[in-house]
């Protein structure tokens, strides 16, 4: 009676179900599998399922406990000697930009990574450079800048200045201080010409917005796109001059350009622009140029910059206006935006396309700044 009231184990009835069905797994897989052989450490430590190889212990595969010629169901693992040290986690696969600058967020990457990100494709959204660099002398090319002019034509003092720039949307290529691959970005500034001889009055303002695609392999680029040009004369002016007829100039356009790397620091570029609607203006614009712009090192010293650009338009008979700067450059070495101090010299059509078929010769300097 006292013995019958102990409750010893395996002897209830959920225990007697839990063995025999514990039994009868471990007979099945001896059946399917084959009897696995056991082997014991020498120092008396707790039997584990083995095979010996050169180097180490590893898990036994399906081969090893009965197996004939199927897969292995467990792969190796590889052993590590007791004086090797662990290898060094990786934080970060990101690539810093060239000019050696860290994200405080991120670690450096590894220089392999550096290495993929020069050479291989991968989509970048928002990228810091474009692939397709603006005109340094372009007549109307988006970018900041403020300019003092003369016009030796009209012998009035001008204050021109551009509110603008080109950024990158997204780029399918590689990285580094001179990528390549498909590139779109968006460019668009406001012109505004200012009469420093009236009081500095608003005489006109030009609106640009380029959409291009880029593609650059290696020296040489391509671009295609959508440009639109709109003018707008200034209320001062207007009323400064009650007789004058306004223009709506206007041009809805499609681009073509190359821009060939010849050196490292020479270059030459042209330009193919065609209106599919326009007012005022006449379908064809033609423009090409060259630059002499070295491959910047980053700091205070700069370099030099020549450049020339030539335009033809239909609406003027392509009677070419041409424009010419001559300066010195700085590189930012955390952005690689680059910020030009130069004089320039323009002879041609007005730039202002309120006033577009008049002539004007401009000499003055100005800060430009491209990013």
């Amino acid at each position: 009676m006292i013995f019958s009231q102990v409750r010893r184990p395996y002897r209830t009835t959920r225990g007697r179900q839990v063995l025999r069905v514990g039994v009868l797994v471990y007979a099945a897989m001896l059946l399917v599998l084959g009897a696995p052989e056991w082997s014991f450490a020498d120092d008396g430590a707790d039997p584990f399922l083995s095979t010996e190889f050169d180097g180490g212990v590893q898990y036994a595969s399906h081969t090893d406990i009965g197996g004939d010629a199927e897969p292995s169901w467990l792969e190796p693992i590889p052993t590590q000697s007791p004086d090797e040290s662990a290898p060094e986690p990786v934080f970060s696969t990101d690539v810093a930009p060239a000019s050696g600058y860290h994200s405080p967020y991120t670690a450096p990457a590894s220089s392999n990574a550096a290495l993929c990100d020069d050479c291989c494709y991968r989509w970048h959204l928002l990228p810091e450079q474009v692939l397709f660099k603006p005109y340094i002398a372009g007549i109307r090319t988006p970018r900041m800048a403020a300019e003092i002019v003369h016009d030796y034509v009209s012998g009035e003092n001008y204050f021109d200045s551009a509110l603008g720039g080109t950024v990158g949307v997204w780029r399918y290529g590689t990285g580094g201080l001179r990528p390549d691959g498909w590139q779109m970005d968006v460019s668009a500034a406001a012109f505004l010409r200012q009469n420093a001889s009236q009081e500095l009055d608003v005489d006109a303002v030009d609106f640009r917005v380029r959409v291009p695609i880029t593609y650059r392999q290696g020296s040489t680029a391509f671009q295609f796109g959508y440009d639109h040009i709109s003018s707008h004369a200034g209320d001062e002016f207007l009323k400064r001059n009650p007789g004058f007829v306004r223009l709506n100039y206007l041009r809805d356009s499609l681009i073509f350009a190359i821009r060939q790397d010849l050196t490292d620091d020479l270059n030459v570029y042209a330009e193919i622009d065609y209106a599919v609607n326009f007012d005022i203006a006449e379908p064809w614009v033609f423009q090409f140029g060259a630059e002499y712009s070295p491959f910047l090192e980053h700091g205070w010293n700069g370099a030099p910059v020549v450049a020339v650009n030539t335009q033809l338009r239909e609406d003027l008979d392509f009677d070419p206006s041409i424009s010419v700067i001559a300066g010195w450059q700085w590189l930012s070495p955390e952005t690689d935006n680059i910020i030009r101090l130069g004089l320039r010299y323009y002879r041609g059509y007005s730039q202002q396309y309120s006033f577009f078929n008049q002539r004007e010769e401009l000499l003055g300097v100005g800060l430009y700044y491209d990013f």
